[in-house]
């Protein structure tokens, strides 16, 4: 697996079969998160939960620290109290702003949707942009004026 994890090339040159090895690791690691989530209902939730309740969203949660982070094992923890800070306060001024709880998750949706389009926002600038369409206008324009006025020359 390690050797598939580097280098897919090597290990396919050394005589490994890729699309086998990713397979059972992908099975291995869900096996793995399957068995975590079973020991993680039965210790810390007292029982399984039945169906008349809602599993929380920790899965979905930690992907969403995880993008933040951009995958980053440091980043994560940072991303992880930024997460929780911005959740655990939009819930708790929830009841004073007199909002419904969907309402917030809503906000805290646009939050992290905005801190992850940060990095490609940052590279946009479009008043550059503007300036230049602006510019490149002006000079063909004034290309085409130097050019009827050496005809009339």
């Amino acid at each position: 697996m390690k050797v598939n994890g580097f280098n897919k090339d090597a290990s396919k040159y050394a005589g490994i079969n890729i699309k086998l090895i990713t397979i059972l690791s992908m099975s291995f690691s869900g096996a793995l998160a399957g068995i975590a989530g079973f020991f993680y209902y039965n210790s810390f939730s007292g029982l399984m939960p039945l169906l008349d309740r809602e599993l929380p969203a920790i899965g979905f949660e930690s992907i969403t620290v995880t993008l933040l982070a951009f995958s980053s094992p440091i980043g994560s923890i940072f991303a992880g109290f930024f997460y929780g800070i911005i959740s655990v306060g939009l819930v708790a001024s929830a009841p004073l702003a007199g909002v419904s709880k969907e309402t917030m998750n809503l906000v805290l949706g646009l939050i992290i949707m905005l801190s992850a389009l940060a990095p490609v926002l940052v590279n946009l600038k479009p008043i550059e942009t503007y300036k230049k369409i602006l510019f490149s206008y002006k000079n063909e324009k004034m290309k085409k004026n130097r050019e009827l006025m050496n005809k009339n020359i």
